[in-house]
């Protein structure tokens, strides 16, 4: 499954029926609460106080629910992420936001970008759990697939303005941008997850807050010890 296969599988209607949206908002909760395998449509159905078979005139099972609310996940924030990153994404991408064409390129600072991937993933945090990536992995693992199909051209895209901010002089030179990406993207992912800072009281914009200052400005001051560049 790539970029296209989502946006066929998944692609939200034009106008959204009010019921429709109820039976997405109550599976979205349940899929949080308990994660995709635990959550039946009859759960959704009495969440929602209506019958199963109601929620059948709107979805063809449970399967198009989980690729719906999955969609809405990575929908709800795509907008910001293209608007920086601009053509270092692939042409697909405007389709996935429903565009019929791109938008002019613009040049993105590499704060803009750190920014727009925290809040990004801060927001996928929010409305995604363990469980629930954890049943993505194991009961669907086509459409997790999907979504790693997704984030490679981001990693490219961060690479890019990595160096090109290297060009520009706002990032340092001694930093390899492959393993600066891989370095943020598994790291917040890592932390936004981190059961011991739930467990102190650590919130998601705290997270979200101190690991951009940590990316954008580093935790030691001064220069490194030489030799440890490399």
């Amino acid at each position: 499954m790539d970029i296209e296969d989502i946006i066929r599988s998944t692609r939200q209607p034009v106008n959204g029926d009010p019921r429709r949206r109820q039976i997405l908002e109550a599976a979205g909760r349940l899929f949080y609460r308990y994660g995709f395998r635990r959550t039946s449509l009859d759960d959704i159905a009495r969440e929602c106080r209506i019958s199963k078979k109601t929620i059948y005139q709107y979805f063809e099972g449970k399967d198009e629910l989980v690729r719906a609310v999955i969609f809405e996940l990575v929908y709800e924030k795509m907008d910001s992420i293209l608007w920086v990153f601009g053509d270092l994404l692939p042409a697909e991408f405007s389709g996935f936001m429903g565009r019929s064409d791109r938008e002019p390129t613009r040049e993105s600072s590499i704060r803009e970008m750190l920014k727009a991937v925290t809040d990004f993933a801060q927001r996928m945090r929010q409305r995604s759990s363990l469980q629930m990536l954890t049943d993505l992995r194991t009961d669907y693992p086509e459409l997790w697939k999907g979504l790693l199909a997704i984030r490679e051209p981001f990693v490219n895209a961060i690479m890019e303005m990595i160096e090109q901010g290297q060009r520009s002089g706002d990032v340092r030179p001694d930093v390899n941008p492959l393993v600066a990406t891989e370095l943020m993207l598994t790291g917040f992912e890592s932390v936004m997850s981190s059961q011991i800072l739930a467990a102190h009281g650590v919130g998601l914009s705290n997270i979200g807050v101190s690991f951009l200052n940590i990316l954008s400005y580093g935790l030691l001051t001064g220069a490194p010890p030489e030799g440890d560049a490399e």
